[in-house]
């Protein structure tokens, strides 16, 4: 029998059942919280948009099931490579969302490659497939000065993880801008 204490039933229920990830309601709500602490006046904050490449491929060869398998080993090796205050949430269909706190764009660049990399790295999704697992993944930096909005930062996100999806796949595109109100 399972018992949950109270503590673990609530962060249970904030995550998605299949990733063990956060779920994109509660991230979203985080992002707020971090925008409108007034402590953060003056620091970084960057966000990742990570897709998993040619998942429609997999779902059309090996089935849904076998695509959210997918997806779970990519939350995992993602969520190793990430520091204890960077936030990991399902974002949509095998897209991932990573807060970044007080990580510059170089930074965060540079992170952002070695997740690339580490998707990569996977070893073979599907026995027998000659398929390599990618990633590709939009960036977004912001300063907090007390007029950018989350809405900027997901918007620059979004429009870069698009740029690197229509360049093949496989890519990092960061983007910075300080002047998102």
């Amino acid at each position: 029998m399972l018992v949950l204490d109270g503590a673990n039933a609530h962060s249970n229920a904030l995550r998605d059942p299949r990733t063990g990830v956060y779920e994109r309601r509660y991230f979203e709500e985080s992002m707020l919280r971090e925008y409108d602490l007034p402590s953060r006046r003056g620091s970084v904050i960057s966000l990742a948009l990570v897709a998993v490449d040619g998942l429609d491929k997999v779902k059309a060869s090996w089935g849904q099931n076998s695509a959210q398998a997918l997806v779970a080993r990519v939350a995992v090796a993602i969520g190793k490579s990430l520091r204890a205050e960077d936030m990991l949430a399902l974002w949509g269909d095998g897209v991932f969302a990573i807060l970044f706190k007080h990580a510059d764009f170089g930074t965060t660049t540079i992170v952002a490659e070695r997740l690339r990399r580490t998707v990569a790295s996977l070893q073979d999704p599907f026995e027998g497939s000659s398929m390599r697992t990618t990633a590709s993944v939009g960036l977004a930096t912001a300063q907090l000065d007390g007029t950018a909005l989350p809405s900027g930062l997901v918007g620059i996100a979004e429009d870069n993880l698009k740029k690197a999806l229509d360049g093949g796949g496989d890519r990092v595109v960061p983007g910075f801008r300080d002047d998102m109100a």
